[in-house]
């Protein structure tokens, strides 16, 4: 049975998907997960949803992000899962948890959409600001960056800091400082948090450095509650004048343990895209109804790639569509959620 559920929906991952294919396989995945996820199903029919009836895709309940804190969301529950990731914190208690069956449609999905939003250079340099997944097993962002530097196979490959998020300045000055005297692109990875940290480092003991044209940041997560919480306009001026990166070479990524997908911005306009599999409605917490674009409203999202937990997922950021082709603007979260490590590209105080 799992090799043919994994036949029948791999299809579906992928830049060529339509959005007529996107309602077709969501509704039939949404069903089907109806069925054979129990805690999924027991939140459908706690929201008064007729299960018997032919439902479209949106009009799925979106399950509150918050249940992953509380059980086991999976539609075969029973079966061995290959990787559990956590949400960072300190409480097990509190931490969400994506139990996934396989890590491939994850892989699929994070590859792809990838190679679609991040520039493609083979001679980078890779910097990573963000423990590798040997020092932070069960991180799903630790997974990510080191998933992608063993498919991508960089020419030099640095993790700057250990489980803890400690960053070793003189590993990172070292391999910026080697890049630049090789005149080598650097791909950097980093939270914002750490940013924060490295900025303000390299201001006091080596300011004014200058990354080849060709070099890029891969940027994730919120820096409230570990250090000084800056702008994203100051964030971006102290890029500038550390390390010579500009808005253009600034890409954003929003993403969530969670979730098996990711949208991405670029610094220059800061609008989040999803890939074809994945689709946002942005919901009117007040009376459930989706907003027009301009309206602030809580991010849910319709993940394809969530294949075996649950592809509707309600969270607790807010955003806003720009216009009608579905991409978004973040404002952060609501007011008594707890930070998370990687779901926002800042905790905003612009």
């Amino acid at each position: 049975m799992f090799q043919e559920l994994q036949k029948k929906w791999r299809e579906s991952i992928s830049y060529s998907l339509t959005e007529d294919d996107f309602c077709y396989y969501t509704r039939e995945l949404l069903s089907w997960q109806v069925k054979n996820n129990p805690v999924y199903q027991d939140y459908c029919r706690l929201s008064g949803i007729d299960l018997k009836s032919k439902l479209e895709w949106h009009e799925f309940p979106a399950l509150p992000v918050r249940t992953f804190r509380q059980k086991v969301v999976s539609c075969l529950p029973e079966s061995p899962f290959e990787q559990i990731f956590l949400t960072s914190g300190t409480s097990e208690e509190q931490r969400g948890k994506q139990h996934l069956i396989s890590t491939n449609f994850y892989h699929l999905s994070l590859k792809m959409n990838f190679d679609k939003n991040l520039p493609k250079n083979q001679k980078a340099d890779w910097i990573s600001l963000i423990p590798s997944s040997s020092e932070l097993p069960q991180s799903s962002l630790s997974h990510m960056i080191s998933y992608l530097a063993k498919a991508y196979q960089p020419p030099k490959m640095t993790y700057c800091c250990n489980a803890s998020f400690e960053i070793d300045y003189s590993i990172f000055l070292g391999s910026i400082l080697d890049a630049i005297q090789k005149q080598t692109p650097i791909a950097l990875f980093a939270t914002s948090f750490a940013l924060v940290q490295v900025c303000d480092y390299l201001s006091k003991n080596r300011p004014n450095l200058s990354l080849h044209k060709d070099s890029f940041l891969f940027e994730t997560g919120g820096s409230k509650g570990r250090v000084r919480e800056i702008s994203r306009f100051e964030m971006q001026t102290l890029l500038a004048q550390t390390l010579d990166l500009q808005k253009d070479q600034i890409h954003y990524e929003y993403g969530m343990t969670e979730l098996s997908s990711q949208c991405y911005a670029l610094a220059t306009n800061e609008v989040f895209d999803s890939p074809p599999w994945m689709q946002v409605q942005i919901i009117n917490p007040k009376n459930g109804e989706k907003c027009p674009p301009g309206q602030r409203g809580l991010l849910h999202f319709y993940d394809l790639a969530n294949t075996y937990t649950c592809a509707a997922i309600a969270t607790e950021d807010y955003g806003e569509y720009v216009d009608d082709s579905g991409r978004f603007l973040l404002h952060g979260r609501t007011p008594s959620t707890p930070p998370r490590g990687c779901s926002l590209p800042y905790e905003i105080t612009s």
